[in-house]
Order: structure tokens, then sequence, then C-alpha cells
């Protein structure tokens, strides 16, 4: 019912939806996560990149894929810092 509620809004594109879906990307349940994250990226709303990136940072694959395909919709200039661990790095 809940990622029924954030497709339909997420369909309406009105500002008045944003709260709910930054609350709906930390839903308990990951298609509702995801359906918000997907309708925040078309949106192309640059207020949400941080909630973004801090998706990212959670390293959640199925929540991670769609803000890193959320965040380059947006365009938004603002860099998630990219580490590796040494072991990683090639010689």
């Amino acid at each position: 019912m809940r990622k029924f509620i954030i497709d339909v809004l997420g369909e309406q594109m009105d500002d008045r939806s944003l709260p709910l879906m930054l609350e709906a990307i930390e839903d308990e349940d990951e298609n509702v996560r995801i359906t918000a994250v997907e309708h925040l990226g078309k949106r192309r709303e640059s207020s949400v990149v941080d909630a973004l990136i801090e998706i990212l940072k959670k390293g959640d694959l199925w929540t991670a894929y769609p803000a890193a395909d959320a965040l380059g919709r947006i365009g938004d200039k603002k860099r998630y810092p990219v580490s590796s661990r040494p072991s990683e790095r090639s010689p």
C-alpha cells in the first residue's frame, strides 16, 4: 500500500509530496525506498542530493544503485568521495 502511494504521488511531481518522498527513502520496506528514490531522480530536485548521497554511504546495493542513478539524473556537481582500500589498489 505504501509503495502504491509513493508511486501515485511521485507521478504527480507535486512539490508538496517532497517531504513524504524523503521520509519514504527511510522506510522499512526496500520496495518503498527504491520507488521513492526513483521518483526523486525523475524530479531532478537538487535539494535531495545530500539524502541520496547518504544512501550511497549506507552501502545497501538495492538502494544504492537507484540512488546513484537519481544523482546522475539530477546532475548536481556535488561529489561523493570515493575511497579504496590499499589492498584493492593497482600496483
